[in-house]
């Protein structure tokens, strides 16, 4: 699930490499998720917000809850598990990049949805 992201410049590729790290362990100690568990809009901003701030364990929260999400979506494409694995990393990384874009005039699940959409 390892992506080497060469084209950003090396500050910016050590932090992406860090990240990318965290991302994988996040992936691996994934919880599978709730049906029935939603969460608070104001939470959700909060944990946004947050992550905008560098907060790695927000980013985690968001990353976990979303994940089986982005990743029914990413099967929709291809059945190759390495393949969806590397998408679903991609998407979060764009995600991770992001953040700041995000405006929150629509729920932040369908701003995934369409990083999801460009990366796949």
């Amino acid at each position: 699930m390892q992506i080497v992201l060469r084209h950003f410049a090396t500050s910016r590729g050590s932090i992406l490499h860090a990240f990318d790290a965290w991302l994988n362990q996040c992936a691996m100690s994934s919880r599978p998720p709730d049906e029935h568990n939603s969460v608070p809009l104001a939470v959700e901003m909060a944990r946004i917000n947050s992550a905008r701030s560098g907060d790695e364990d927000a980013f985690r929260q968001l990353f976990e809850h979303y994940q089986p999400t982005i990743s029914k979506q990413m099967r929709r494409s291809s059945r190759d598990r390495v393949l969806v694995e590397n998408l679903v990393h991609d998407v979060f990384v764009e995600a991770f990049m992001s953040l700041e874009n995000f405006k929150g005039r629509s729920p932040f699940e369908h701003w995934l949805r369409k990083l999801a959409v460009r990366v796949g």
